[in-house]
């Protein structure tokens, strides 16, 4: 199963739901974690080493420098596989430099971090825009646009009028455009006025297509599914996904159980609809 973005960063130890971390020194490491490390920084010692522990998993945090006062930083998890590294612009395929290129116009580039999943390359990179804001986008390795951080001035009305609608008093963070195949839709993290930070998708046209709730908005039926699928493990996220017809046609629950991520789907009333792709 390819893992939802939360469990993904959740894996890779770079999510809020962090379970713990700490120092660990070189030559406690094991043996394959060291060579990794060794091959990406190119001999140097490591400045900085944590161990965090993200749903049972260990991943190794590594910081160190790579000449003059620049530092660079990758994550090796316990098998010694490389999940992430910190790399130049000139150290990406010309394929993806140009796309960056492209996106970025005369914005300024922060820092570009090649991150590996189930075989799968991509580029995340961090942007500062001409009017002062940090941004990001992620790039495939063929060079193709996965997603980008926008404005909501930079959206089309349908998508904004939904948008505001659904934050209502309350504060925006981030509005992602992604684009998968043929579709583009619009991942919104916000605020509450009271609370902390949700999350909901709208499609290009401005239909809703799903929103982050709790487990008691949820249908009793569809409650009582989830707990029985989550057993004595932990719910990270509930997510109700709309029809056609701006209903709730079903949830999607992320969690961690017997200290494995999962993610599966759930019927409004309570039919459980098979694991997440």
């Amino acid at each position: 199963m390819k893992l939802p973005p939360l469990l993904a960063l959740l894996c890779l130890g770079v999510s809020p739901l962090l379970l713990a971390a700490e120092s660990v020194p070189a030559d406690q490491l094991p043996p394959a974690v060291w060579k990794t490390i060794q091959a990406q920084s190119n001999g140097r010692q490591p400045s900085s080493i944590q161990k965090e522990d993200a749903a049972g998993t260990a991943v190794f945090e590594v910081v160190f420098a790579a000449g003059g006062d620049e530092e660079r930083t990758l994550a090796v998890g316990g098998d010694g596989t490389l999940l992430s590294a910190e790399i130049s612009l000139t150290e990406a395929p010309a394929a993806v430099q140009k796309t960056i290129a492209a996106q970025l116009g005369d914005s300024a580039l922060d820092g570009i971090e090649r991150a590996s999943e189930d075989g799968e390359t991509t580029y995340d990179v961090d942007f500062t825009t001409t009017a002062g804001e940090e941004r990001s986008l992620s790039v495939a390795e063929d060079g193709t646009l996965l997603s980008i951080q926008v404005g909501i001035d930079e959206i089309p009305p349908a998508v904004q009028t939904t948008i505001k609608g659904n934050v209502a008093d309350g504060k925006i963070t981030q509005i992602e455009k992604t684009f998968d195949e043929k579709t583009v839709t619009y991942d919104v993290g916000f605020i509450p006025k009271s609370g902390s930070e949700q999350s909901f998708t709208v499609a290009d046209d401005g239909r809703l297509v799903n929103m982050e709730i709790t487990l008691d908005q949820s249908t009793a039926a569809a409650q009582k599914t989830i707990k029985n699928r989550i057993g004595n493990g932990r719910i990270l996220r509930v997510s109700a996904v709309f029809g056609e017809e701006k209903k709730v046609a079903s949830y999607e629950v992320e969690g961690v159980r017997d200290g494995k991520p999962v993610g599966f789907k759930v019927g409004t009333k309570g039919k459980f609809l098979g694991t997440l792709d």
